[in-house]
């Protein structure tokens, strides 16, 4: 029988005939005829001549009923029309319990194009619990049941199978698409990569395709594109060649994808940050209408880092021109307030009533600012009152450079002193200015 199927593999129908009409006429006992006579059948069928094939397929159902004879001439009443007929042989074979997965499988196309899914649904699952047999018959059930909508029953076979014939390429094969539909992307992966390795020549390219789409899934851009490539390479069509255009497309177009979601969650962080340090500072006492700080704040506060008291404009402009040069360099940067004392009490300026007046104030401030201060960083004046008085509120911001100088000495803020900074502090304003990239906003 192995040469008959050689020869019909061969397509040399001619010479398995010859060859079927030997061994028949050998007189073999019922089982063996029953098989030569179903084998005759396959012969005729084979040739496409299924009306004569059908009398041999139902004298093997005749001489020994076995569920493979009666699979076999279920499946040429099928392709003759007679669908009601087809549909209850192949129930009555189902229903013998075969151990063949050529039987399992003729049973299940039957069985699905003559309508009867869900007795193959109900039935299949006790063949699933059959034990010892061979390992193609465990994957024949589990198409089965996959066909037949059972995806869950078709699942569970499909991953012990894989797991129990780990060698085994028909097994990899007929269970790949099921845990590729039904079950995990990463098991699905596993498999694919078994089947690979397994029959890279015959099933290699399926194989290579299946990876590609389960990469696709798991967002693995890097290795779909790689399965692309290898695919092209080693199986080379416009198949694969459009496949790999394909790939290429998805990949550049997840890569836009996160670009932009970079893009959108950067800028979601800065303003996120954005707000968080406007809420600092107005917990700092942050004036949103006015810069700087708050004069009812800094009355309730001591001198620190961003305030600063003056009961009076100083003597000395170069003084005040110190003051602004110290807070320029702190983060935030900082108000001073003159006409209050060092203990916060308010005993205000004289000549802010007016407007000329303040004009000589800003002037005169804006003034020290930019010209006493290296290099210049200018200020804003606002004036406030509280208890009856005036006060000059000076803002100065965070300015560009690492440090500000007053004719040519480096001042910084230190707490509530302003002083000269020390050659390692002026580096260490330098190198931190550098850090932190605001030279470039300038």
């Amino acid at each position: 029988m192995r040469l008959v199927a050689l020869l019909c593999t061969q397509r040399r129908y001619a010479e398995a005939d010859q060859l079927m009409e030997t061994l028949l006429d050998a007189s073999p006992p019922p089982r063996s005829l029953a098989f030569l006579l179903s084998s005759k059948g396959g012969v005729l069928s084979a040739c496409e001549e299924n009306e004569a094939a059908l009398p041999w397929y139902e004298a093997a159902v005749e001489t020994h009923g076995g569920s493979a004879s009666t699979s076999r001439l279920a499946e040429a009443l099928l392709v003759s029309g007679k669908k009601a007929a087809s549909g209850r042989l192949a129930e009555a074979a189902l229903s013998a319990g075969p151990s063949d997965a050529a039987v399992v499988r003729r049973c299940v196309r039957v069985l699905l194009k003559t309508g009867r899914r869900e007795y193959l649904a109900a039935a299949l699952p006790d063949f699933a619990r059959q034990k010892g047999l061979f390992p193609d018959y465990y994957a024949a059930v589990a198409q089965g049941l996959d066909a037949a909508g059972n995806n869950e029953d078709a699942l569970k076979l499909a991953r012990s199978t894989a797991r129990r014939y780990k060698e085994h390429i028909e097994v990899a094969c007929a269970c790949l698409p099921i845990v590729v539909d039904h079950g995990k992307p990463s098991e699905a992966r596993t498999l694919a990569r078994r089947l690979l390795r397994l029959d890279p020549a015959s099933h290699g390219r399926v194989a290579l395709i299946f990876l590609i789409s389960i990469c696709a899934e798991l967002n693995d851009y890097a290795r779909m594109l790689e399965y692309a490539v290898q695919a092209n390479a080693e199986f080379p069509d416009e198949s694969t060649a459009e496949t790999l255009r394909i790939a290429t497309k998805t990949v550049g177009r997840a890569l836009s994808k996160k670009d932009t979601e970079m893009k959108g969650l950067k800028s979601e962080l800065t303003s996120a940050a954005d707000k968080h340090r406007e809420l600092e500072l107005l917990m700092a006492g942050y004036d949103p209408a006015e810069k700087g700080t708050k004069l009812e704040y800094a009355l309730g506060e001591d001198e620190g880092w961003h305030i600063e008291f003056k009961r009076e404009m100083p003597t000395t402009a170069r003084d005040l021109a110190v003051e602004i040069a110290a807070l320029s360099s702190v983060d935030d940067g900082g108000t001073i307030f003159l006409g209050v004392t060092d203990d916060g009490d308010v005993v205000g300026v004289e000549d802010t009533e007016t407007m000329p007046g303040r004009d000589r104030w800003r002037l005169r401030i804006g003034s020290l600012a930019t010209k006493s201060v290296q290099p210049p960083n200018p200020v804003t004046v606002y004036f406030n009152e509280a208890v009856g008085r005036r006060v000059v509120k000076i803002w100065v911001p965070r300015g560009i450079a690492p440090i500000y100088y007053v004719n040519n000495i480096p001042y910084i803020r230190n707490l509530a002193e302003s002083r000269k900074a020390t050659p390692e502090e002026v580096a260490a304003c330098v190198a931190s200015h550098q850090m932190s990239g605001i030279d470039q906003r300038a």
